[in-house]
């Protein structure tokens, strides 16, 4: 629909002549037959209804034949047999009605209140419009002030005053798809002489407004609105926090609220936030609403969580099996509140469709509360989106696992094999009872001295993880002496051992696999054996920078992976 403009002639006697200027843009097969519905059932038909086109010079139009349907829908069939093409089109039809009997009339006081309901259209309108007449009286008509006023978004268009009538433009820039348009305008008692006779219960001066009465509180269908979504607000903000201290005591980790407060007052915070929300909505405080809505949102939102640091005590390194790493198994309550996992997608799914549902069911009759069940749905955004357990310090099973694989598919010819190494503790948790996991690598020929080559992991907030390259060689050995001096050594395990950490340049699987791929290409090179009288390399580094650099110019130095 391109535009719809109403005119309503409202005689002295509560009787009410409406006329509609509907401008439709056709678009394919021909229309021979078009239904409004929501006209009423107690409307009496006026002659001379006829279709014109917008573009056309002759004003004459085609003759449209009227009829109503069981249902209160009036049918415009267009007479002629050949339908209307392509184009666009004004159709012009009017009808009578007793506003009076129908009670769109409504006496308040010395103001009578008129209320008209327009057609449903399908495909919506993009501006509409209402022009109400009516005889003239000491004041003029006037666009009342009340919340469904502003939230139905009317404009007060104009207001004409003359010697027999006076008339009042109300505008309305959209109209929604099979959204009932109401019209309301505050008319003088004293114009309608004979539609309304004063009510003789009612003392003068003394008469309240119907609708004021019935929007001065909270309806009984609000307040229990407003306190079952608080109820279910309060239960998954407490589930989920249950569920983060689940998570948080498994992994040994510290969770990191945006707002750090008690689990039960978070809870009851967004469940007071949430019952207000919806108080703010059905009384059209749509700014105030919102606030309400953010405040929720905020108390809702988690850091991703760092662990814990605690002092390592002594253990044990023992060969670890791949089986005995399993990833460990959650609990129902804590899946369902992480949308990365089925059950949480399930409940996300559900919440999001509930307020599709709801907005849909309030469409037709507030476009302002369907928009802000919608926007409530997208407040819980954070409640399953942040918090979940991908934003957790992995296991040490689930870090060696996940870069075991890698490697495993990686080419690497000279490596015989990939072992996994767990650090057994007396207070180890989680799988095979370690602490942590190291990925150890097999050379098929490793040089003399070569105590150990494995992946360590490195953590940082999250689940944040920095591979790194751990080397230990035995002081002066071949494989001491085959890599370069440039690596910065520390005391090992045992007195002849020493210990290297070689970090990529980035935490990726390329860094990583070039970074090993120079160790082990320096550890497989052939070099004369030391003397056994000769100094140690250490010692000759101590002694003069120059003997130190000859003895880096004579191994090939790593790339720059390193």
């Amino acid at each position: 629909m391109v535009g719809h403009e109403t005119r309503l002639e409202v005689q002295d006697r509560g009787w009410v002549e409406v006329r509609h200027q509907l401008v439709l843009a056709l678009r394919g097969s021909p229309l021979e037959v078009l239904e409004i519905e929501g006209i009423g059932e107690d409307v009496e038909l006026l002659p001379d209804a006829k279709v014109t086109r917008v573009t056309a010079t002759n004003a004459a139009g085609i003759p449209l034949r009227l009829a109503q349907t069981e249902g209160g829908a009036l049918r415009l069939e267009v007479l002629g047999g050949h339908g209307l093409r392509g184009g666009t089109y004004r159709f012009d039809f009017a009808y009578r009605l007793d506003a009076v009997k129908q009670k769109l009339l409504v006496s308040e006081g010395d103001r009578v209140l008129l209320t008209w309901v327009g057609p449903r259209l399908h495909g919506g309108v993009d501006s509409a419009k209402v022009i109400v007449s009516v005889p003239h009286g000491p004041t003029p008509p006037e666009l009342p002030e009340t919340p469904e006023r502003a939230a139905r978004g009317v404009l007060l268009g104009q207001v004409l005053i003359g010697t027999a009538r006076d008339e009042i433009e109300l505008l309305r820039t959209h109209v929604a798809v099979g959204e009932p348009a109401v019209w309301q305008v505050g008319l003088d008692r004293a114009a309608l002489p004979g539609a309304l006779a004063p009510d003789p219960l009612e003392p003068p001066g003394l008469s309240t407004s119907r609708r004021h009465l019935r929007h001065s509180g909270p309806s009984v269908l609000g307040l229990g609105i407003g306190l079952g979504l608080a109820l279910l607000v309060f239960w998954l903000v407490w589930r989920k926090e249950r569920a983060v201290a689940t998570v948080a005591e498994r992994t040994g980790s510290r969770p990191r609220p945006l707002l750090p407060a008690p689990a039960w007052l978070r809870a009851l915070l967004c469940a007071s936030l949430a019952g207000g929300f919806v108080t703010l909505t059905l009384h059209y405080r749509v700014g105030l609403a919102m606030l309400l809505g953010l405040c929720l949102a905020v108390l809702t939102v988690h850091f991703p969580p760092v662990r814990r640091k605690t002092p390592r005590g002594p253990g044990t390194w023992v060969p670890l099996a791949a089986e005995m790493l399993a990833r460990p198994a959650w609990p129902l309550f804590v899946r369902s509140h992480d949308s990365s996992t089925l059950p949480g997608f399930a409940l996300a799914l559900l919440l999001v469709l509930s307020g599709v549902f709801l907005a849909y069911v309030r469409l037709p009759h507030d476009s302002t509360q369907a928009l802000m069940s919608l926007t409530f749905v997208l407040l819980l955004a954070p409640l399953l989106s942040t918090g979940r357990l991908a934003d957790f310090p992995r296991s040490p099973a689930e870090q060696a696992l996940s870069w075991l694989r890698l490697l495993s598919a990686a080419r690497l010819g000279p490596i015989r094999a990939l072992e996994l190494w767990g650090r057994q503790t007396d207070d180890s948790r989680g799988p095979a009872g370690v602490d942590e996991v190291r990925v150890r690598i097999v050379l098929g020929e490793p040089p003399s001295g070569l105590r150990a080559l494995e992946v360590a992991f490195e953590e940082g907030p999250g689940n944040y993880v920095s591979p790194c390259l751990v080397v230990r060689v035995v002081e002066d050995s071949a494989a001491h002496l085959r890599l370069p001096g440039g690596i910065a050594w520390t005391r090992g395990r045992q007195s002849e051992e020493k210990t290297a950490i070689l970090h990529p340049r980035a935490p990726t699987r390329g860094q990583l696999l070039r970074l090993l791929r120079s160790v082990v290409a320096h550890l497989r090179r052939d070099t004369a054996a030391p003397q056994p009288d000769s100094p140690s390399r250490d010692q000759n580094a101590r002694r003069s920078s120059g003997s130190s650099d000859s003895a880096r110019n004579r191994n090939v130095p790593l790339s720059a992976a390193m």
